[in-house]
């Protein structure tokens, strides 16, 4: 049975099924986010900030807001699978790249990347 603890879920509309849990290690230096198989509760990626500088900065003061977010996405073992650079622009512009992913759904990953961008305002 799985576990109530988990900060977001992602659902699938057509079957009601849970996809993807993300949780949340937010901090003052940077944003970690487990993304976990609800079957198993196991964490199968990890989306975490790459500079600890600009996160610190956008915390100081909202004009710092404009910098770009940059994420690196490692698979549960710590090899770096993808990333997520976020563009200079009006409207929120990424370039996300994920390498192969094996049995993980790739299309999950982005999505799940999509609503982090969705969930922290950015």
């Amino acid at each position: 049975m799985p576990s109530e603890k988990r900060d977001y879920v992602l659902i699938d509309s057509a079957t009601d099924e849970e996809v993807l849990w993300l949780d949340s290690k937010l901090s003052f230096v940077g944003d970690k986010w487990q993304i976990r198989d609800p079957e198993s509760e196991e964490v199968i990626v990890t989306i975490e900030s790459q500079s600890k500088l600009a996160a610190i900065a956008r915390n100081i003061h909202a004009v710092f807001g404009i910098i770009p977010h940059k994420y690196d996405i490692e698979t549960a073992d710590g090899e770096k699978i993808g990333s997520i650079e976020g563009q200079l622009s009006l409207k929120d512009r990424y370039d996300v790249e994920v390498d192969d992913t094996g049995d993980l759904s790739r299309e999950a990953i982005i999505a799940a990347a999509m609503v982090i961008d969705a969930i922290e305002g950015n």
